[in-house]
């Protein structure tokens, strides 16, 4: 007989609390970045959030084999830089068009793993509705924050693809 966990908290309030909690942590890093730099809170984040992870997760890190050791110093490199990367894009571009050019990468991933062509339309949308938010004929625009913001997103892929293994949630 297997035994399995059941969880008290259904999933999507899980992904509804780390929504807030990323957005959250962003918001107060805007005002934090001119004093620590995007190193520094980036360091802060991802410092904090291995600890919360190790309260509430508590993965059995005694089961992990030598050969899960790349992928995940791969996923904490791709996590890392991602954090550094849009951070970065905060020193340069407004928290609302940084979070709207990251999302496109966690957006596309979605709708590639979704194995159906069409979905691929909600990406393409969601990219037109970032061209209107920045207006870039207006000539105004960030290109290394947007270049940071992109990079950030495309982080996403590696973190969105992972396996799910100690307690680390993905859509793979």
């Amino acid at each position: 007989m297997i035994r399995r966990r059941i969880s008290a908290a259904p999933p999507w309030s899980l992904a509804v609390t780390a929504m807030l909690f990323i957005q959250l942590s962003s918001a107060l890093s805007v005002g934090l970045i001119a004093e620590l730099g995007a190193t520094g809170i980036a360091w802060l984040r991802i410092s904090l959030g291995a600890v919360v992870f190790l309260v509430i997760a508590r993965p059995p890190l005694r089961l992990m084999r030598r050969s899960d050791i790349p992928a995940v110093l791969g996923l904490g490199a791709a996590t890392g830089l991602m954090t550094l990367s849009f951070l970065s894009a905060l020193e340069r571009i407004p928290l609302g068009t940084a979070v709207a050019i990251e999302f496109l990468g966690p957006l596309t991933v979605a709708s590639i793993r979704s194995g159906t062509r069409r979905m691929l339309i909600w990406p393409a949308l969601a990219f037109v509705g970032v061209v209107l938010m920045t207006e870039p004929w207006h000539g105004e625009i960030d290109l290394v924050g947007v270049g940071f913001a992109l990079l950030a997103g495309v982080g996403w892929g590696p973190i969105c693809c992972s396996r799910r293994r100690w307690g680390i949630a993905s859509l793979g």
